[in-house]
C-alpha cells in the first residue's frame, strides 16, 4: 500500500506537466489566441499574415494578388484543404506561368472538437522554398486566393502551417514547377 501512495503524487506531477506542454503548444501554435480574420478572403500582396508555422516568426507573402502587375493569371487550381490532405496533393505547372491558387476550407481541423476553443484558426498552406507562400486561416466554408510566378523550376513542399490534429504532420503535397521549354 505504500508503495501505491508513493506513486501518486508523481501521476499528479506527469498529469500537470502534460496539461502544461498541451497549453503551451496551443498557445504556441496560435491555436488559442488566434488573430486571424474570417471576413478577409484574399491576401494581398506584402500584406503581413498572421498565423503559425513551424518555425517562429512573421512573414510577408511574396506574391502579388489579381489585378497586380502580373495582370490575369495563366493557370487557375483549385485546391481543396481538409484534414488531413490537400487535395490535388501534387500542383504541376510551367515556369513562367502566371499561377492562381484558390485554397478552398473544407473542414475545421479536429482541435475544435478536442479542445472546445472557437479561436481556432483553421488549416494553412506554405509552400517551402523561394515563394514564400504561407496562408492561413481556411476553415470550412472559406476560400483564400494567392497569384505568383512560377520563376523557379524544381519541386517545393506544400504542408499545413496551423496545427489541426492528429494528422497535422502528414497533411502534405507538392508543388512542381517544371522547366520551360525553349
Amino acid at each position: 500500500m505504500e508503495e501505491r501512495t508513493s506513486v501518486i503524487p508523481w501521476i499528479a506531477v506527469g498529469v500537470i506537466g502534460i496539461t502544461l506542454a498541451a497549453f503551451l503548444t496551443l498557445l504556441y501554435t496560435g491555436v488559442l489566441f488566434s488573430q486571424d480574420s474570417d471576413t478577409d478572403s484574399t491576401v494581398q500582396a506584402q500584406e503581413l499574415v498572421q498565423g503559425t508555422k513551424r518555425i517562429p516568426g512573421t512573414y510577408t507573402v511574396a506574391s502579388k494578388s489579381v489585378g497586380s502587375e502580373l495582370g490575369t493569371p495563366d493557370v487557375t487550381i483549385d485546391v481543396d484543404v481538409m484534414s488531413f490532405a490537400f487535395r490535388p496533393d501534387e500542383i504541376k505547372v510551367t515556369e513562367g506561368q502566371t499561377v492562381k491558387l484558390l485554397l478552398h476550407g473544407k473542414d475545421d481541423g479536429q482541435l475544435p472538437s478536442i479542445t472546445g476553443t472557437d479561436a481556432f484558426s483553421g488549416h494553412g498552406i506554405q509552400v517551402n522554398g523561394p515563394y514564400d507562400i504561407w496562408i492561413t486561416g481556411l476553415r470550412e466554408n472559406t476560400t483564400r486566393e494567392v497569384v505568383f510566378e512560377a520563376t523557379v523550376p524544381g519541386e517545393f513542399l506544400i504542408e499545413c502551417v496551423v496545427l489541426c490534429g492528429v494528422g497535422h504532420t502528414t497533411m502534405q503535397g507538392k508543388l512542381i514547377v517544371e522547366e520551360a521549354q525553349q
